[in-house]
């Protein structure tokens, strides 16, 4: 099939992006390695922002180190908003069997069952499941799925509605796919340090991370975390 002139466009534009976006991430990953010894002695538990290779920070907030970055690069496709010492280190995941199960294209939209206990939320898990935060109730017949709407950091936006498979072996971690990151943008809400599957020794670390929003509007849950962005086509792949 012989590809339109329009589609040829935007395909060029879509690549010349994914190309932009990389050469951003490196360039900010570059500025991580040489600040973030300093930044962890200077403005540890603060928060900092990274864009195009510039430090902005320290500021009490994620919204007032976000909005620095933003005042000059406003456009910037990626950038680091984290505290240092506390949200920078390395993450080690647990597999997950549902993370691609043989036959199967996989779910990488993982949520750990401890990380909703650890906010309130209680759960029942059998052949449905049952959710109860604080008196509002919701049941998910014949799955062990949720449906989760996934926002950037700072909560602006629709967000995407997408089914996260309810782990238990995933504990407190969350993981997101490639697709779902790169629609909402949360590149630019990076955090630096990387997360690998437990027990490996993979150097650098395979996956990156990102801060998200996920709330479960059936029972008015929202909450904010650090999640693994797993590529879409790979096997035995980290939570």
């Amino acid at each position: 099939m012989m590809m339109t002139g329009t589609l040829f466009a935007a395909l060029v534009l879509s690549l010349a992006a994914e190309a932009g976006l990389s050469e951003e991430r490196a360039r900010n990953e570059e500025a991580f390695a040489f600040h973030g010894g300093r930044l962890r002695r200077e403005a540890q538990g603060r928060w900092v922002a990274i864009a195009r290779g510039e430090v902005f920070g320290p500021e009490e907030t994620m919204d007032a180190a976000s909005r620095a970055a933003d005042e000059k690069f406003p456009d910037a496709p990626h950038r680091f908003v984290y505290r240092p010492g506390v949200d920078d280190e390395l993450l080690e995941f647990a597999q997950s069997p549902w993370i691609d199960r043989p036959g199967e294209p996989g779910n990488h939209l993982q949520i750990g069952t401890r990380w909703l206990a650890d906010r309130g939320v209680d759960l029942v898990m059998s052949s449905d499941v049952y959710v109860d935060f604080r008196g509002k109730k919701a049941k998910y017949a014949n799955t062990a799925k949720a449906p989760f709407v996934v926002r950037a950091a700072d909560g602006r936006g629709e967000g995407r509605r997408r089914e996260f498979v309810l782990s238990t072996l995933m504990e407190r971690s969350i993981s997101i796919t490639e697709e779902c990151a790169s629609a909402l943008g949360l590149d630019r809400y990076a955090v630096p340090g990387g997360a690998r599957l437990r027990g490996t020794e993979s150097a650098p670390p395979p996956y990156r991370k990102v801060r998200v929003r996920l709330a479960l509007p059936d029972v008015g849950f929202e909450g904010e975390a650090i999640a693994a962005v797993v590529p879409g086509k790979k096997k035995n792949l980290a939570r």
